[in-house]
């Protein structure tokens, strides 16, 4: 197994787009407005997030849940559990009543009382004066004696702990209070201190739980109260509940910490009969307390957020403002689609871009100086070789009959038909050819003819020969008939150099329609050498950035109304401007592009032998390319003429350099216009220029 395959690194192969080698995405203005405007929102949102996380304002995740559980719950024991009094008024403590007046009116009695499966153990705890400043003017408990021992429950072990407070009369005598202070009011003071209106008992009950906004455990004490009668004894359960909290926080790799401490109690109030509790279970007193556990826990989770989890806001919150990507991304084709049909114009349809320019003033419509001389120059040359061609035809036409004359000017009239309407060269090779058959067939006609007098000379001296032998008067019409036969001979060499004079002329004329057609084709050439000098130049001018992007901008300039008018006052035909993207959507096919790679590797296949293109495998490049590549090019963009490079090297040179290849062209085109060695493919690709 190749271990490349578990790379979660790899990257996909893409092609780069625009000027930069390392841009494989095409960006546009309002693209990077838009990228602008997300990444400034991003930003601002993550300060936003950021700054509430450090100031510690962003809501944690919260979990709660209770349940009923029967294993062991405990809550420690401290002087600071509850506090409590009796309020004869509110908020007026009995105490200080009592201490003013110095009597006695109601009495305290605090136990714990411990219960493990079928034994009970019971401590009297001392009743003191609180010292937590929550609890200022409250009694509290003094759990030394059980500093061994928790508030707790377990339903499945049977174990629990009770704290009780009793109530009583300072005369009340019971099972827990058997003796009285010498300071007792008397019983009808105590009863109408009790049965007060504003009479009661108030406890304040230990409460803390974790604060999210500071982070720290909260204490609070809860308050509760028992109206008290003087014919009742208030009895009141409270439950305390348990919370058990779990708090994470850190800022990537976060901490656990556990608290635990009661966060509420179930009060649950009775009221008994005082006398029949005194008569039958010897219970005495006003009020009965009783603290135990409540067998309900509530466990609370609190998650604090991480750095991450703030970049997952911010991420979450970029993918929805990415929508607006949508938009960004419409551009970003449009202007690939735009940069293409540029390239299409620019490749393909160099005229036509080339009067899209001129349409939008972006080419300047007059030709400089430089350019205006060398056209005159260029127009006293075609003046001379026009005033060559027709001192040669004044000559000829004075070295010929009338016959040849009229055949002259036929050719001549041909010839400028030719010049004036600029027939392509396919057509004037067919002129040629029918005109070496037409001179072909006159020569064998007069040949004919020659061969034709010839043979009726012969005949005709055969059978003067025979006469003569069989006529009786042999001597006289021997002289008669090579009197004859000699005349015969001096018509027939008469005949025989008139028709070499006229074979003569005939090639005379042919040399001199090849030099009329040569004249004319260098005038020819001429011209539109001279129009594709200044094309090309004005070609070479707008291949540039600043151009594409001025006609991006006129072009494809977003309309709601009129685009089709829009196009056609700016050059474009909105036919042709279809015609052209259609053309764009082919090329972009990727079956279309394999199926010219095939077409081309074909192609290659064919016109090379199969040593050639065995060898196309072993065509390279020198190891001196690689090493001085920048000097093999001098500062007039020109090939250094080292010897040291090849066929495909030079090549290949001149096709990376674009000011190597105008060089080139503006050479081939000077070329084109002296007439000087065009090969077939020479005058293919001069045919084929359309600027």
């Amino acid at each position: 197994m190749d271990l490349q395959y578990i790379d979660f690194f790899s990257s996909p192969f893409s092609f780069t787009v625009g000027q930069s080698s390392r841009q494989t995405k095409k960006g546009t203005i309002q693209g990077a407005i838009l990228s602008a405007f997300v990444f400034i929102f991003a930003i601002g949102y993550f300060s936003y997030l950021f700054h509430q996380f450090v100031n510690n304002q962003i809501e944690p995740n919260y979990k709660s849940q209770s349940f009923i559980t029967e294993e062991r719950i405990d809550i420690d024991l401290s002087s600071d559990l509850l506090g409590f009094r009796f309020e004869y008024k509110t908020n007026k403590d009995l105490q200080i009543l009592q201490a003013s007046q110095n009597q006695t009116y109601l009495v305290f009695y605090a136990y714990f009382y411990y219960v493990n499966g079928t034994s009970l153990t019971q401590t009297q705890l001392n009743i003191i004066q609180c010292t937590n400043p929550q609890l200022a003017g409250f009694y509290c408990l003094d759990f030394s004696p059980v500093q061994n021992y928790t508030l707790t429950l377990s339903t499945k072990e049977n174990l629990q702990s009770q704290i009780y407070i009793y109530t009583y009369g300072c005369l009340d005598i019971d099972f827990n209070k058997n003796s009285t202070p010498n300071n007792c009011a008397n019983q009808t003071e105590i009863n109408k201190i009790v049965n007060g209106l504003e009479a009661g008992f108030r406890f304040k009950l230990f409460t803390s739980q974790f604060n999210t906004q500071t982070k720290q455990i909260q204490v609070n004490y809860r308050n509760y109260y028992a109206y008290s009668l003087g014919k009742y004894i208030t009895y009141t359960s409270l439950k305390a509940q348990k919370q058990i909290t779990t708090v994470k926080q850190g800022l990537f790799v976060q901490d656990q910490s556990n608290y635990s401490s009661p966060i509420s109690y179930e009060k649950e109030n009775q009221l008994w009969d005082r006398e029949y509790t005194i008569n039958n279970i010897n219970q005495s007193g006003y009020g009965m307390f009783e603290l135990i556990m409540n067998e309900i826990v509530e466990q609370v989770e609190i998650q604090y957020p991480t750095i991450p989890s703030i970049l997952a806001l911010v991420n979450s919150t970029i993918s929805l403002l990415m929508i607006l990507g949508y938009i960004g991304r419409r551009f970003s084709e449009g202007k690939i689609k735009n940069d293409l049909f540029l390239m299409l114009l620019q490749n393909v349809y160099q005229e036509k871009y080339l009067q899209i320019l001129k349409c939008n003033q972006l080419l300047e419509q007059n030709i400089d100086s430089r350019q205006e001389l060398a056209q005159q120059q260029q127009q006293k040359q075609s003046q001379q070789q026009q005033n060559q061609v027709n001192l040669i035809q004044s000559k000829f036409k004075n070295d010929q009959s009338g016959v040849f004359q009229e055949q002259l000017d036929e050719s001549q009239s041909q010839n400028k038909q030719i010049t004036l309407r600029n027939i392509e060269f396919r057509n004037k090779q067919f002129l040629d050819q029918q005109n070496k058959q037409q001179v072909y067939k006159q020569e064998n006609k007069q040949q004919h003819k020659t061969q034709q007098l010839s043979l009726s000379l012969d005949q005709k001296i055969s059978k003067n020969i025979d006469f003569s032998v069989q006529s009786p008067n042999h001597q006289m019409k021997t002289a008669f008939f090579k009197q004859q036969i000699i005349e015969d001979q001096s018509n027939y060499k008469l005949i025989k150099s008139l028709a070499e004079e006229k074979q003569t002329k005939n090639i005379i004329k042919k040399e001199f329609s090849k030099k009329l057609k040569i004249s004319n084709t260098n005038i020819m050439l001429n011209q539109n050498g001279k129009q594709h000098s200044n094309n090309f130049q004005q070609l070479k001018k707008s291949l540039n950035y600043e151009f594409s992007e001025k006609l991006q901008s006129i072009l494809f300039k977003f309309r709601f109304f009129c685009k089709k008018e829009y196009l056609l006052s700016k050059g474009l035909d909105y036919q042709q401007k279809k015609i052209i993207e259609k053309q764009i959507s082919k090329d972009l096919n990727i079956f279309e592009f394999y199926k010219d790679i095939l077409f081309l590797k074909k192609a290659v296949m064919i016109l090379l032998s199969s040593e050639q293109l065995a060898v196309m495998k072993i065509i390279g490049c020198s190891s001196n390319f690689l090493e001085q590549p920048k000097t093999l090019i001098n500062k007039d963009n020109q090939l250094n003429n080292t010897g040291q490079l090849n066929y495909f090297q030079e090549q290949y040179k001149q096709f990376e350099s674009e000011n190597l290849q105008f060089e080139k062209i503006e050479q081939f085109i000077k070329r084109c216009q002296q007439n000087s060695s065009l090969t077939e493919i020479d005058q293919r690709l001069l045919s084929s220029i359309c600027i």
